[in-house]
């Protein structure tokens, strides 16, 4: 959950993903990095509007495909002239007013160019990059790249190909402690659904797969799904309208008739008592009878909490499995991130996740496990293996909670570049600008997927979680 206050300190007037009354009153240029709420702070407040209104901001500017989610929402609706989507790595040159000199102690314009860069989180999510005469800045947002990725960033590279100075770093420090050092990636994540799925379906038509996807940045797997079985998924008439509007290449792989497919990603519905025979969660039952059901549930907070993150992706149970899959960087993903840019600050933007044992993050502890890392740094180390950089954590922290049966990893592989951009392998018609018609407002909901709030089970899966 971010807690970062909005401030680009280098770039006064420039405010990202925070718009409280007072960066509302000092922001000249407004910016979001996604559509996730703990991102979206105050994006409805009036304050924003009004200096929006009044022609005191350039406007909000984020990218196409986060526009083109906006638009589609009617919460925003009041927003969409002063909406701005740029492209991703297209430089755009920016001046704010009034700002002072300190030389010659007068008003001048001040002239900066933001580029956009895939973040690797969910639809939409970008970096921005601000370059000018206070120094190189780089905002990750909540980000996830690969390991030795950052280098391949073209926007981080000048044009003889090598790096770009980075000045300060405002990083996604979700994940920034020992016990998350390895994260299996996505990929892993997406083979363990799909050759759970394919195993339990093959059991016969009576067979039926629940898969939890609770908040925004699960579309890939659905659209694994679908492409690997030739069946859609289906999903409540209000997410099937939501994706139809904003992301077609999405809802083409979704349902609503939960009579067309045997996966079923639906909302649990209130209204089924326990009684009920069917746990398909919107209530369905096939004129079989009563389906046998797997579930699957994807998530990785709870596993970090108990300092048990299992390296094969996944712990199962009985007719379930619980799947690791997260969309901010591990420990290890962030460090390399900050390793390959050497900057001279780095700004932690979240309270990082730790281990139960340990109690509660502080985000000043993010810079003591970077700090070996920043350009001019005492330390030569520039060691990946972050078990030697958490040497002094305390050994009580990192000891295991919970003991979880060993199970072989399938093979892993690195993240798609396709994943950079938008955690979902869609085509460029996501991104094409186009105006995206009303939907029922479901934005307000979309909360972060790491908060690892779970959908309401029914009596019996409750009493065995």
């Amino acid at each position: 959950m971010s807690t970062f206050d909005g401030v680009i300190r280098e770039y006064n007037g420039v405010i990202v993903d925070q718009f409280c009354a007072q960066n509302c009153r000092n922001g000249q240029a407004f910016f979001l990095s996604h559509c996730h709420k703990d991102h979206m702070k105050n994006l409805t407040s009036t304050e924003l509007t009004a200096t929006l209104r009044s022609g005191g901001a350039k406007g909000l500017f984020c990218s196409v495909a986060t526009r083109d989610l906006l638009q589609a929402d009617p919460d925003f609706e009041h927003l969409r002239h002063f909406m701005v989507g740029l492209a991703v790595d297209e430089p755009v040159v920016l001046k704010l007013a009034n700002h002072t000199d300190d030389q010659n102690a007068k008003a001048i314009d001040l002239e900066f160019t933001v580029t956009l860069i895939p973040a690797g989180h969910c639809p939409g999510s970008v970096m921005f990059l601000f370059e000018g005469p206070n120094g190189n800045v780089l905002y990750t947002g909540d980000f996830r790249v690969s390991i030795g990725e950052t280098p391949n960033l073209s926007s981080l590279q000048t044009c003889g190909g090598s790096l770009k100075t980075i000045d300060s770093v405002y990083v996604d420090s979700t994940f920034c402690h020992p016990a998350a050092a390895h994260i299996p990636p996505r990929s892993l994540s997406r083979k363990v659904v799909l050759e759970r799925t394919g195993r339990w379906l093959a059991k016969g038509e009576g067979h039926y797969v629940c898969v939890r996807a609770p908040t925004f940045g699960y579309e890939h797997v659905w659209m694994a799904l679908y492409e690997e079985f030739d069946m859609p998924i289906h999903v409540s008439d209000r997410v099937y309208g939501y994706y139809s509007r904003s992301l077609p290449e999405v809802a083409r792989c979704l349902t609503t008739d939960p009579a067309e497919t045997r996966i079923h990603s639906c909302k649990w519905d209130s209204s089924i008592t326990s009684s009920f025979r069917s746990y398909l969660p919107c209530g369905y039952v096939p004129s079989s009878g009563a389906p046998a059901i797997y579930r699957i549930r994807m998530s990785i907070m709870g596993f970090v909490r108990n300092n048990s993150i299992p390296t094969c992706g996944y712990v199962e149970y009985e007719n379930s499995i619980h799947v690791v899959h997260s969309m901010h960087a591990s420990y290890n993903e962030i460090r390399d991130l900050v390793k390959s840019l050497r900057p001279r600050a780095v700004h932690a933007c979240v309270n990082p996740a730790v281990p139960k044992a340990v109690g509660v993050g502080c985000i000043e502890d993010v810079g003591e496990r970077l700090k070996d890392l920043l350009c001019g740094s005492s330390s030569d180390s520039t060691s990946e293996d972050a078990n030697s950089n958490g040497r002094n954590e305390s050994a009580a922290s990192l000891k295991r909670q919970a003991s979880w049966p060993s199970r072989k990893p399938l093979h892993e592989e690195p993240e798609p570049k396709s994943l950079l951009l938008s955690s979902v392998a869609v085509t460029a018609s996501i991104c094409s600008g186009s105006e995206s018609q009303a939907h029922p407002a479901v934005m307000s909901r979309l909360g972060d997927p790491d908060e690892d709030q779970a959908l309401p089970m029914p009596p019996k899966r409750r009493r065995r979680a």
